[in-house]
């Protein structure tokens, strides 16, 4: 999910210090502080000395060339940062020196050479031009996505709502765009199709999208049509080989460096790594020449000056003057004339590698969206390998949470897959990437209804188009085994992160081959539940009882008390969704008496929620509370912070019922913390709602707010509500409803339902 800068100093200085790959330890040796004295400015038990944050944590934290993110530090801190310091870097690409508070931009991490004409061409066309789309075209290496990352910046001050940066490099199914673009702009999955959910969401939003590598994806052009017709406010930004062909579009094709700026990219990248080297004329001219032969093209012209280093320019353009570094000329794979000069950079890069670099640099191509270090170990390969080819601008080395990734550039990845192919090893390093993905789901299985979950769900994010990948390789190649294990182990990571539609699709699939091919009980209990849950989920309750009963039987058979009791909980809660409060006894009943015997606190944990909605549903809140807090108590020690905040949010109706409202209060506020740490609308939304109503009698503005962020959460995500809580809901929404019709406080609701879900964790700090 797209995050927004966090509002306290802690917060905020700990995004900072993990962006920039740093422990509490590594920065507190770098500005010269404990790493208690750390751990206290980060828990907000400490007050910051601004001076100190301007002169220490600026540079060690990377903010220098950043004046944006070092002002609005220094202001956390209790500052104010100094003209002269706010305006240094402003001239980077055109960039503005403040930041909206919605916009998710990735950095431009070097200043653009020979780019301010066409940034300011592009930036007055995508503003006036009244179509409101404008595609940048061009080869590959020409720098498309670097163009669009400047003039983002540069109009991202123009756009009310900021501006998302949307990458596709990974997205292989025109299908995916939509939901790649709802996961960018932090829309949770529900039963509206992805398209729907985010021409909802983009409705009345004024919004620069900017969609990276649309090439692959060209058959989703009429999504970019839909949504231009159904937001008047979104202007598109597009990097692609080829136009979208729309009406509304405007085309500008990126041109290749001219000489002389193409010439100075050369020497500073060169310069780079060797900040001491100098050039002679006779240098300079060869570097023309080199310059020449690469068309211009940035990305080649980067990737021969970074090999640079220790050879002289002649010794360059001699090599780049040697066929032997062309792909095989006349071929079927012979790339297309302009594609010749960034293919002649990539083949001399890669050729120039010893055996186990080439190998490496083969396997990553598998890797959408990159892997961790772990995966490279597991194919094969130690740290300083992949440090060389970091160091050889063949692969860049990326902060993910606690984890290092590594990524490659994705025209990088397509000339590895080449490779790959020539080399005859594409299905024994997919076959790799499966077993992997296998093992690290399975690993994070029980993290996952732990207190850890966080941490394991912003880890299994990362590799989301690789579990997608291993899956239809697994599905392809008939392992169906290793596709079973993959998703089942993934069932809760598909729910709380709400990546349901596609992981349906895949698990439909799955059957289908497994019912031709066979698998043991074992396996299909656990497909089987993964399937059931994310039907229910999804509202499909028809398959979801098929799905937990057939899952039942097959549990049974081999006596795994942990997928009966998982399969009888669903049919529990399917159960008293129909109103069969008898049946929903009886199935959680038994899923609770499996629970305690196999020792499953967090299975424990979530029959009994079930058993305290029914006895809810029966009137008897007396029966609910206990279950309820007998529920929280094995939540607890599981950890899960899906299910505590759910367990919670229940507690809190009961009092709700009893009229303790400072009781409902304290368990909806910790709901929304656990809620808000899952990253789960479908939480957030019902404590919202529920909060407001507490604070209806004593807080009326603050309640009205409330009320509207929930609603604008229930629009933008098309949430529903399970039959169960309907009723309960709507006696909470009645009083809430003639709150909002005076209109003292119609406008703190209007403010409320205006905000997305960006913005609601800043919005409920009242």
């Amino acid at each position: 999910m797209a995050v927004t800068t966090p509002a306290t100093f802690g917060d905020f200085l700990r995004f900072l210090r993990k962006r920039a790959g740093l422990t509490q330890g590594d920065l507190a040796a770098a500005v010269g502080y404990s790493v208690s004295f750390i751990s206290t400015l980060e828990g907000g038990q400490r007050r910051p000395d601004p001076d100190a944050i301007l002169r220490r944590f600026v540079p060690t934290l990377g903010l220098e060339s950043e004046p944006a993110l070092a002002a609005r530090l220094v202001e956390l801190a209790g500052g104010a940062l100094a003209p002269s310091a706010a305006d240094r870097g402003s001239g980077k690409s055109g960039a503005p020196t403040s930041q909206p508070p919605h916009s998710v931009l990735p950095h431009l991490p070097v200043d653009l050479i020979g780019r301010s004409d066409d940034i300011a061409w592009i930036c007055q066309r995508l503003m006036a031009h009244p179509g409101r789309l404008l595609t940048l075209t061009g080869p590959p290496g020409v720098g498309k996505t670097s163009l669009a990352l400047a003039v983002a910046h540069a109009v991202q001050a123009l756009h009310c709502d900021g501006a998302h940066f949307v990458a596709l490099a990974a997205v292989e199914q025109p299908g995916e765009v939509a939901p790649a673009i709802a996961a960018v702009l932090g829309i949770p999955e529900t039963r509206r199709t992805a398209e729907e959910r985010v021409a909802a969401f983009l409705r009345d939003k004024d919004l620069l999208l900017v969609l990276d590598n649309f090439e692959q994806v060209m058959a989703a052009s009429g999504l970019v049509a839909t949504l231009l017709a159904r937001c008047p406010h979104l202007r598109v930004l597009v990097t692609s080989r080829a136009r979208l062909r729309l009406r509304a579009e405007q085309l500008y094709p990126a041109p290749p460096l001219s000489l002389a700026p193409a010439c100075t990219l050369f020497v500073e990248r060169a310069r780079a790594a060797d900040p001491r080297r100098t050039f002679s004329a006779a240098d300079l001219a060869d570097i023309e020449e080199i310059c020449r032969r690469l068309d211009g093209l940035p990305l080649a012209i980067e990737l021969i000056a970074a090999q640079s280093e220790g050879l002289a320019p002649a010794a360059l353009l001699t090599q780049l003057r040697d066929r032997r570094f062309d792909l095989l000329q006349g071929s079927a794979s012979d790339p297309p004339p302009d594609q010749r000069a960034l293919t002649n950079a990539l083949h001399r890069s890669y050729h120039a590698l010893p055996a186990e670099e080439q190998a490496l640099f083969r396997a990553i191509g598998v890797f959408a969206g990159g892997c961790d270090l772990a995966a490279a170990a597991q194919l094969g390969f130690d740290l300083p390998v992949v440090q060389a080819l970091v160091h050889k601008s063949l692969v860049r080395m990326t902060a993910a949470g606690s984890e290092r990734r590594i990524v490659q550039l994705e025209t990088l990845r397509e000339y590895a897959r080449w490779q790959l192919d020539a080399a005859g090893e594409t299905l024994a390093v997919e076959a790799q990437r499966l077993a992997y993905v296998v093992a690290l789901a399975e690993r994070a299985e029980p993290h996952l209804h732990s207190a850890a979950q966080t941490e394991w769900l912003h880890r299994l994010e990362a590799n989301l188009p690789n579990f997608h990948g291993a899956l239809d390789f697994a599905l392809a190649g008939g392992q169906l085994d290793a596709g079973v294990r993959l998703v089942a182990a993934l069932s809760h990571f598909w729910v709380t992160r709400n990546h349901l539609a596609e992981t349906l699709r895949r698990l439909h699939l799955l059957r289908v081959a497994a019912t031709e091919q066979g698998i043991d009980d074992h396996l299909w209990a656990r497909l089987l539940n993964c399937q059931a849950t994310i039907a229910f989920y999804l509202g499909n309750f028809e398959l979801a009882r098929e799905s937990y009963a057939t899952a039942l039987a097959h549990a049974e058979r081999v006596g795994n008390r942990r997928d009966m009791a998982y399969a009888l909980d669903g049919l529990g809660a399917e159960a008293a969704n129909r109103d069969d409060l008898t049946a929903a006894r009886a199935f959680s009943a038994r899923s609770l008496t499996h629970s305690l015997a196999s020792e499953d606190h967090w299975l424990a944990g979530i029959a009994l929620i079930n058993l305290g909605e029914i006895a809810r549903a029966e009137n008897d809140y007396a029966t609910a509370a206990q279950h309820y807090a007998e529920s929280l108590t094995h939540l607890e020690v599981a950890g899960d912070p899906f299910f505590i905040a759910v367990a919670q949010i229940n507690q809190a109706q009961v009092c709700l019922h009893d009229e303790n409202l400072p009781a409902a209060e304290h368990f909806l506020r910790r709901s929304l913390e656990a809620g808000l740490n899952a990253e789960s609308a479908q939480v957030v939304a019902p404590a919202l709602e529920k909060l407001a109503y507490v604070l209806l009698k004593r807080e009326r503005g603050p309640a009205a707010h409330l009320m509207g962020l929930a609603e604008g959460l229930r629009h933008s995500t098309a949430i529903s509500v399970q039959p169960v809580d309907q009723y309960d809901r709507e006696q909470v929404m009645q009083a809430l409803r003639a709150l909002v019709e005076t209109s003292a406080y119609r406008a703190a609701y209007d403010l409320g339902a205006s905000q997305d879900w960006l913005a609601i964790r800043g919005a409920i700090l009242l």
